[in-house]
């Protein structure tokens, strides 16, 4: 089970809003004023921090964790942030131009409900971000050859994308793009990349079997002592959904 406690705490120190990312939601933006924007999942509020320097955008944010989201409030306090999930979304109906989710759907046990209400609580025309791994990406991670079961639990989370793409259709919730995101280095293994499997900022350090995690963890420390090198290889999939005119 994930600790989310513990999670929220080491969140920030790994993760922040990806500039291409941020990008591509921001081509989609019409340049007229009061453009309201839901980050469904915001965890510690990175992104709406990122787009709070934007004067005509009204922002706001939703997630089920606590202690995400006491980070988030100290870091956008002038932002309305509420709890909330896929299954109590706290916002009336037609209220968003655009609704992005970054890196949640893997945590999401329904996604008829999760794609029916963010419907609800589109306006006409309204856009859909979902930020989601393929399983050809996953498979590509570079971590894999280290903790061996990590591939397999990614993939019983991820939903494969031609599901999620007929899911948000037949929610009519129509797919208008898909953005492939993809980074390839080559590169020594970073010693701070052992720094985030000791702080388990992942959230698949949780679901792996403790000892395939301990092994992992012992593999990787022997390869950076080696300074051994590693195909980084980090791919994402950005899904775009429009709501049809009702």
């Amino acid at each position: 089970m994930i600790n989310h406690k513990r999670w929220a705490i080491h969140y920030d120190e790994d993760r922040n809003y990806d500039p291409l990312t941020a990008q591509i939601i921001l081509n989609y933006c019409s340049p007229s004023n009061n453009i309201k924007i839901l980050d469904f999942g915001c965890g510690t509020g990175n992104y709406l921090k990122f787009f709070s320097k934007f004067n005509q955008f009204e922002l706001f944010g939703i997630d089920p964790s606590e202690d995400m989201l006491e980070i988030a409030r100290a870091k956008c306090n002038d932002i309305n942030i509420q709890k909330g999930d896929h299954a109590n979304i706290p916002f009336e109906d037609n209220t968003f131009d655009i609704v992005y989710m970054i890196d949640v759907i893997q945590h999401i046990n329904n996604n008829h409900m999760l794609f029916s209400q963010i419907h609800k609580i589109l306006k006409n025309n309204g856009i859909l971000f979902v930020l989601t791994i393929s399983h050809d990406q996953l498979n590509k991670r570079p971590w894999n050859k280290f903790f061996k079961e990590a591939f397999n639990v990614q993939c019983s989370r991820f939903p494969h994308i031609n599901n999620l793409i007929q899911i948000a259709q037949s929610n009519k919730l129509y797919h208008e793009n898909t953005i492939i995101i993809e980074e390839q280095r080559t590169e020594f293994i970073p010693r701070s990349f052992l720094n985030i499997a000791k702080n388990k900022e992942y959230s698949f350090f949780y679901l792996i079997s403790e000892e395939d995690y301990r092994n992992g963890i012992s593999l990787l420390q022997k390869a950076i002592e080696q300074k051994q090198t590693w195909e980084y290889i980090h791919g994402e999939t950005m899904l775009i959904f429009k709501k049809a005119m009702t």
